[in-house]
């Protein structure tokens, strides 16, 4: 399968998931809209995301794609939560890729707080960097 193939695949579900799905949605306590960065030399497109279910669950995503001139990925997704004004580490994954993009899609029990989640990204091109940061919007488990 083709790389565009597979984040087309990825978005249709997510917005098929969102759009399509009353009684899913139902069972979740806030879901966050995920925002896109805007694109650099070796990066096109890079979301966070979480959802938070009435389990606990958390669901946890973050995505990096890059351009034809990105060589090598590190990508890290960092659960936040929100303590007296101050966003402290709950719990973080990584991982790389040699491919055009990078993806992290974790579950993890929370408990009752406000959360989100921070995506990392790292593309390297040669002797060429670039970085960026993107959080998912603030879910609150009650």
């Amino acid at each position: 399968m083709s790389k565009k193939k597979f984040l087309s695949l990825v978005l249709v579900f997510l917005l098929l998931f969102n759009v399509l799905s009353p009684t899913a949605m139902a069972a979740v306590t806030s879901v966050s809209k995920f925002p896109v960065t805007i694109q650099y030399t070796h990066i096109s497109m890079a979301y966070s995301y979480l959802e938070i279910y009435n389990s606990g669950t958390a669901h946890i995503s973050g995505f990096v794609q890059c351009t034809s001139s990105g060589k090598y990925i590190m990508l890290t997704c960092t659960l936040q939560r929100l303590e007296n004004g101050t966003w402290n580490h709950v719990y973080s994954w990584t991982t790389t890729s040699t491919s055009s993009y990078a993806s992290i899609d974790k579950t993890y029990t929370v408990s009752k707080g406000t959360y989100r989640v921070r995506t990392e990204y790292h593309v390297f091109a040669g002797d060429d960097h670039e970085w960026g940061t993107v959080d998912s919007v603030t879910v609150i488990y009650k």
